[in-house]
């Protein structure tokens, strides 16, 4: 079997027809602008004759402007008559010194008794590292008075009449005032 039926093409599209409009088009506007082209430049309208002189600008606030150094001249505004002073940025005031300690730290350790030939009974007592001794209703060194004497223990009493006991052989930390 064969096909005797004779092939036609088929027609063009449209948009094959209109590209090629497009494209003839487009070359026939390049050559007719090239041949206009000729390296001359285009006659100008003189806007100035020579003989006008001096002629007024067409932005007069342009061309006068004031001298800078008349700016500067003003008044110099310092701190709050500044418009842009600002407190913001200043480093804060000092703090206040501190105040002067009142009580001072006294190590104190009970390092026995004994009694005289008069039967008068004495401590030995060590007062931040300086050896002393004394009776009962004795000053043991500047600060303390000596009020009773036990073999365990002794009392003592500071100058802010604070009463402390400190036990034989141990250190104790007394908070007393300061002279």
């Amino acid at each position: 079997m064969s096909n005797d039926k004779p092939t036609t093409q088929a027609p063009w599209p449209r948009h094959r027809w209109i590209s090629l409009s497009v494209i003839i088009t487009g070359l026939l506007m390049a050559a007719l602008a090239g041949m206009k082209l000729g390296g001359d430049l285009p006659e100008l309208v003189q806007l100035r004759t020579p003989d006008d002189g001096t002629s007024e600008t067409p932005f007069p606030a342009l061309m006068n402007r004031p001298n800078p150094t008349d700016i500067v001249k003003g008044p110099k505004m310092m701190g709050a008559d500044n418009p842009f002073y600002t407190d913001f940025f200043q480093p804060p005031p000092k703090p206040a010194p501190p105040p002067k300690p009142t009580m001072k730290t006294v190590k104190v350790v009970y390092q026995g008794w004994f009694e005289s030939s008069s039967g008068e009974i004495e401590a030995f007592v060590s007062i931040d590292g300086k050896a002393t001794k004394g009776a009962v209703n004795e000053a043991l060194g500047a600060d303390l008075q000596l009020l009773e004497i036990h073999s365990d223990y002794i009392r003592i009493k500071s100058k802010d009449d604070q009463e402390h006991k400190v036990r034989f052989s141990q250190t104790a930390s007394l908070k007393i005032p300061i002279p």
